[in-house]
């Protein structure tokens, strides 16, 4: 005759029930554990513009420019540039594999024809892969449609703008994928600051 163990069928229904919930323990485990490594990874971001001209720039030497934003705002000497805009976090926040774009405007407003030089440097300290293009109207002067280049060859050197005109740039940017690197910079809170140096002189 067959005995009756009351413990033995609990058990196993204990068993089979632990195994029902096993995947979504994981799932969940997995969703904690991506949510936790995309806040590391995210790594604060600056830009600035610093004027590096020999002469000043200014109205009635005949050599005088203005830097400015989208919406007309001066850039120069600024340090709080929200050029690594993003979606995903706060406008002075990005992570790996974020990209966006920012314009600027080149305009001479002097009485003569000038010359002027853009190139651009960083502050890394953990060598997160930012890379770039940059378009100057509707030519690619760093870069082209699907090839970024390092901040190294990131520049505009020694073009020349007439009176009265105005070069508007698209400055396009993605952090590439490093997850060695990026793991490490987003543990020790990386910041990451781009500096644009303007080098101009009248013609």
């Amino acid at each position: 005759m067959a005995e009756f163990n009351p413990l033995h069928k609990h058990y196993k229904y204990d068993e089979d029930d632990k195994k029902k919930r096993r995947p979504w323990l994981i799932v969940l485990l997995w969703f904690f554990i991506v949510l936790f490594v995309a806040a590391a990874v995210c790594t604060a971001v600056y830009f600035c513009v610093i004027n590096v001209s020999e002469e000043p720039s200014a109205p009635g030497t005949g050599y005088y420019y203005e830097l400015n934003d989208a919406d007309g705002n001066d850039i120069v000497g600024r340090t709080d540039i929200t050029v690594f805009n993003n979606n995903s976090f706060s406008e002075d926040k990005i992570a790996p594999g974020a990209s966006g774009e920012y314009t600027f405007n080149f305009e001479n407003v002097g009485d003569n024809a000038m010359t002027y030089s853009l190139t651009f440097s960083c502050e890394n300290e953990y060598n997160i892969n930012i890379v770039y293009k940059l378009k100057c109207g509707s030519k690619y002067v760093c870069g082209d449609e699907d090839t970024y280049v390092s901040i190294a060859d990131l520049k505009v050197e020694d073009r020349v703008v007439r009176r009265g005109r105005t070069d508007v740039y698209t400055l396009y940017w993605t952090w590439a994928h490093n997850d060695a690197v990026d793991t490490v910079a987003g543990i020790n809170s990386a910041s990451y600051t781009l500096t644009m140096n303007v080098t101009a002189m009248g013609r």
